[in-house]
C-alpha cells in the first residue's frame, strides 16, 4: 500500500496543475474579452478607451506568457503528456518500432 500514497499525491498534483492552468487561462481570456467588449461602446478618441487599451495590452501580455509556458509546464509535470507529445511529433514511429508484430488473416469466401 506504499505505492497508493504516492499515486494519490501524484494525482492530487496533476489536479492542482489542471485547476491552476484552467483558472489562469480563464482569468486572462475573460478579462481581455471584457475589456474589448467595453471598448465597443466608447468613442475611439475617449480617455476611457486609452485606459482600456492599457488593460488590453496588459492582459494580452499575460495571455502570451501563459500560452508560451503552458507546453513547458505540462511537459515537465506529466509523463503521459510527454509520451503523447513524442508520439505526435515523431508520427507514432516510436510506438511502431516497439510493436513490430505481424499477423496474417486468411479470408475465405462465404457460400450462400
Amino acid at each position: 500500500m506504499l505505492g497508493s500514497g504516492r499515486t494519490d499525491k501524484s494525482s492530487d498534483n496533476k489536479t492542482k496543475l489542471i485547476l491552476c492552468l484552467t483558472l489562469t487561462f480563464f482569468i486572462a481570456e475573460f478579462s481581455l474579452g471584457i475589456v474589448r467588449f467595453w471598448k465597443l461602446f466608447y468613442n475611439p478618441d475617449a480617455v476611457v478607451v486609452k485606459f482600456l487599451n492599457c488593460f488590453s495590452y496588459l492582459f494580452s501580455l499575460f495571455l502570451s506568457g501563459y500560452t508560451s509556458t503552458h507546453l513547458l509546464i505540462c511537459f515537465l509535470m506529466s509523463s503521459q503528456y510527454r509520451q503523447t507529445f513524442k508520439s505526435t511529433v515523431f508520427c507514432n514511429s516510436i510506438s511502431k518500432a516497439k510493436n513490430k508484430k505481424m499477423s496474417v488473416i486468411s479470408v475465405s469466401p462465404a457460400i450462400n
